[in-house]
Order: C-alpha cells, then sequence, then structure tokens
C-alpha cells in the first residue's frame, strides 16, 4: 500500500495544533494564576470554575462522544449477535447526564467541591476517601478507546432499511431482547447511565461551570446532543451490516 502523503501531512499537522494548544494553555494557566488568586486546584482542574455555557457544553458532549462511543456503538449495531438494540451508550449517556442534571450538578457546584471525593472526604475522612479514590482511578486508568475488527471485501450491499428485519447477509441490524437476556440487557443500561455519575469526568465538567445554572443547563444540553451525535456511529453499522462484509478470524 502506497504511503498517503496528504493523510500523513494532515495527521501531523494536527498533532502539533495540538501540542500547541497544550502548551499555548499551560502557559496562559499560569499566568492567569499569577493575577488571581485562585487554588491550584481549581485551576488545574476547573479552570477557575469560569468556564461558560457554549464552552461546557462542547466539552461535556466532547468528552463522552468519544473513540468508544463512536466505535463500540457502530461495532454493535453491526454485531449479528448484537444489533441496535444492545447498542445503549447514546440512551444511557441521556439517563445519566438528565439525573446528574437534576440531584447532582447544583448542590456539589454550590458547595465547591473540586472532585467527586470531595463529599467523601468530608464525611469518612481522608484514609476510607483515599481508599474509595482508587475505584474512579482504576476506572479511568482501563477505559480505553475500542478497536473496530478488520473487516474483508464488501461483495454486495442493499439499502439499510431491507437489512433491519431480514436475514439478508447476516442476523438483522435492529438485534433482538430475549426474556433470558433482558437482566444482562438491564444491568449494561445500568452500568452506562447510573454508572457514569460515578466518574470524575462527568463531575469536573459540573464543578468547572461559571454558575450552578450553567452546570445544569450544560448537563441537560448534553443530554440531547450526545444521543444526536450517536446517529451517525449506528448508521455505519447499519451499513456495514448491509454490505454483506464479515469479520476476520483471527489468525
Amino acid at each position: 500500500m502506497a504511503l498517503n502523503v496528504p493523510g500523513l501531512i494532515a495527521t501531523i499537522i494536527f498533532y502539533l495544533l495540538v501540542l500547541g494548544i497544550g502548551i499555548w494553555a499551560s502557559i496562559k494557566s499560569k499566568r492567569d494564576g499569577s493575577r488571581v488568586r485562585a487554588n491550584h486546584a481549581e485551576m488545574a482542574l476547573l479552570g477557575n470554575r469560569d468556564i461558560s455555557l457554549w464552552m461546557g457544553i462542547f466539552t461535556t458532549t466532547a468528552t463522552w462522544v468519544g473513540g468508544t462511543f463512536i466505535i463500540g456503538t457502530a461495532e454493535t449495531v453491526y454485531d449479528p449477535k448484537l444489533g441496535l438494540i444492545w447498542a445503549v451508550m447514546p440512551l444511557s449517556a441521556t439517563v445519566a447526564f438528565i439525573v446528574g442534571g437534576l440531584f447532582f450538578a447544583e448542590p456539589m457546584r454550590d458547595k465547591k467541591y473540586v472532585t467527586m471525593m470531595d463529599p467523601f472526604q468530608i464525611k469518612y475522612g481522608n484514609t476510607l476517601s483515599g481508599l474509595l479514590s482508587v475505584a474512579p482511578l482504576m476506572s479511568e486508568i482501563i477505559w480505553i478507546t475500542s478497536t473496530l475488527i478488520s473487516l474483508v471485501a464488501v461483495p454486495s450491499s442493499v439499502p439499510i432499511t431491507s437489512t433491519s428485519f431480514n436475514h439478508t447477509f447476516q442476523a438483522p441490524w435492529v438485534g433482538k431482547l430475549t426474556a433470558d437476556k433482558a437482566w444482562r440487557w438491564i444491568d449494561i443500561f445500568l452500568l452506562l447511565s447510573i454508572g457514569d455519575l460515578g466518574f470524575q469526568d462527568f463531575h469536573q465538567r459540573t464543578l468547572s461551570a461559571s454558575s450552578s445554572t450553567t452546570a445544569k443547563l450544560r448537563c441537560y444540553a448534553a443530554a440531547f446532543l450526545i444521543p444526536t451525535f450517536g446517529i451517525p456511529p449506528v448508521i455505519i453499522g447499519a451499513v456495514a451490516a448491509s454490505t454483506g462484509v464479515r469479520k476476520r478470524d483471527p489468525v
């Protein structure tokens, strides 16, 4: 395969921009920190609690709509053993942010917590809260992006509506939920909805808001935007299921 020079140049430029923005943000953060009397942790983790509504909506949405969200949703829809009904990440994110906006965003922002572990530290002390911090730390470490399984040649294709409920090339990409697997579906849904409230990433977005009202509004906006951005990966998975592609057998 020949080297894609334009693609290589675009990738290099992209990573240089990321590096440059990171360096600029670091310098600006140090400069701003020297001008204002802000706690170092608030400056580093929460942007001095001065993140605007629109910027907060973008960062909150981007945190969830990442590699695992996009690739995982597409592959779940494509997988003949699963299908659309098992691709619960977009819908579960909506539940997570609605619950978070209703019950957590305002009280935690009003009390000016810095991390999600602050209320545990106040209640139980440093030792126990330190032990409890191991769980969210491990969740961040193992939350890595998924990789699509390699696909082979595409012999033919048909409209995705035709393959949604019939066996053109494989099981229908909509999938099915049987009674014996209902509890498994519920468990996955709760893990990816209520379980998301146990991520520091979620609370870091609300605690960095300029006000408790802004914190709640960004939750409700994300609850709408995240499933909207879930539509393209669903279509990608449906198209893959409609083209007769087959998963490559492991070597």
